[in-house]
């Protein structure tokens, strides 16, 4: 019998990442070059299809702003590109896309093709009032709170923060466990 010899394995297109300083859980993808971006915008495109399978009205797309993490790997402008073409994506299965956080890119991902915004603290940054400026009432800011018994005040005076303001518990604890807050303002 003749040994066969092994048959190649496709080349598998992986986007290149590193670890987020600070964040152990988050890697930063390289998304320098338009292959790159392809590469990054594939796996997403997968968990996009599973969420519009699911039944979910929008996604929001976090870390849109890496360049500045980046060490100078990459650009707001490589940034704004892999933001627009996972736009069209999004919008191709139905669902509304959402910027999460991400301040440096407000006066160009609403013209984009973003529904609306995901602002994590932004009456404690003090940057409500540009995404509101940018997106209007279609914005949702989440407030963090280090534990039940943490100041009531975090929702923050009522003319300066968006319609949408909820208070959850910095850990996202789920309902029912020591620390679990949720509070909308």
């Amino acid at each position: 019998m003749a040994a066969r010899a092994p048959r190649p394995r496709p080349a598998r297109r992986r986007p290149r990442a590193r670890r987020r300083p600070g964040w152990p859980d988050e890697l930063l993808l390289d998304i320098s070059t338009p292959q790159r971006r392809a590469g990054v915008a594939e796996v997403v495109t997968r968990v996009v299809d599973r969420c519009a399978a699911a039944g979910f009205d929008a996604v929001e797309l976090d870390n849109l702003d890496s360049w500045t993490r980046s060490g100078g790997a990459f650009t707001a402008d490589d940034a704004e590109a892999l933001a627009v073409d996972l736009a069209g994506v999004v919008h191709a299965r139905g669902l509304a896309v959402g910027q999460k956080n991400a301040t440096d890119l407000l006066d160009r991902l609403p013209a984009r093709g973003y529904d609306f915004a995901v602002a994590e603290e932004c009456v404690a940054f003090d940057e409500c009032g540009a995404f509101t400026a940018a997106y209007g009432d279609r914005v949702l800011d989440v407030e963090y709170v280090d534990g039940p018994d943490a100041d009531p005040a975090a929702c923050g005076d009522p003319g300066r923060r968006p319609r949408t303001t909820v208070v959850r518990d910095r850990l996202l604890v789920p309902a029912g466990d020591p620390g679990y807050v949720h509070r909308a303002c």
